[in-house]
């Protein structure tokens, strides 16, 4: 269960990493008749915009100087249209960005757009269904191990009745005769969370291993070890105590 949750948290990793790293370099450039005004594009299909840039036209009518004679430059700067990056705070699903083409389409004074984003929509699809298959396989296996340590429980509950009945009769609750197994749990817990914090130690030190350099070089995977570790050990020792006390309330048993 922590193994999964590892990879889990790798992947969400390494999803976010890129999907800020497209949002910092993805823009959609528009072309325009007009200049546009400060506040004319602010929200584009229900993502606010992080800021629109102007394309220098002076740049565009220089590189074509050497092809050009003076007039044509001339006659080129007064009808060259005026071109904008458009940067948004969070990068467009395919509706979004739909909805997004569909709204600058509507604009009259905008009359292209190009908005690249083939190459990043495929890529960010295909880690966000990652992401996605490996929550699913994570609840599985969180519910599995659930049941697995229930059974296990019950099991440990009847081999030990016998004490049990015995530490009952002098007045002990079956919580307080459940002891032994609940210091096993919260041992067993940390050994668990202690191994697969080496995994994530090693991992982190030969990520090489595992991801090829050709996805390195798209995204990266940031977490903090400490973070990570404190992490495993909750839900570890969480799942292992619901078990145990879920076992109780079943056998309609009050803690106390």
């Amino acid at each position: 269960m922590l193994f999964a949750l590892t990879i889990f948290t790798i992947v969400s990793s390494a999803v976010e990493t890129y999907q800020e790293k497209i949002r910092n370099d993805y823009s959609i450039v528009i072309v325009t008749k007009t200049p546009l005004a400060a506040g004319d594009i602010s929200e584009l299909g229900g993502i606010e915009v992080d800021q629109v840039i102007p394309i220098d036209r002076n740049k565009i009518v220089a590189s074509f100087k050497n092809r050009l004679t003076q007039n044509s430059l001339r006659f080129l700067d007064q009808r060259l249209p005026y071109f904008y990056q458009v940067y948004l705070k969070q990068f467009p699903t395919t509706s979004q960005l739909d909805n997004i083409m569909e709204e600058l389409k509507n604009k009259p004074s905008i009359y292209q757009i190009e908005a690249f984003s083939k190459n990043h929509s495929q890529i960010y699809s295909l880690l966000v269904l990652s992401a996605k298959i490996v929550f699913i396989l994570y609840v599985i296996i969180v519910l599995f191990a659930i049941f697995i340590i229930s059974k296990q429980v019950k099991i440990w509950f009847y081999e030990h009745k016998e004490r049990i009945a015995i530490m009952k009769l002098h007045g002990a609750s079956l919580l307080y005769s459940a002891k032994p197994i609940i210091v096993l749990t919260f041992f067993s817990s940390i050994l668990s969370s202690c191994i697969v914090v080496i995994f994530i130690v090693l991992f982190s030190q030969n990520s090489s291993l595992i991801f090829s350099e050709e996805l390195k070089e798209i995204t990266t995977i940031n977490f903090n070890i400490w973070y990570e570790s404190i992490k495993l050990l909750l839900v570890s020792l969480a799942i292992s105590f619901v078990s145990i006390f879920g076992v109780l309330t079943k056998l309609k048993i009050k803690p106390n």
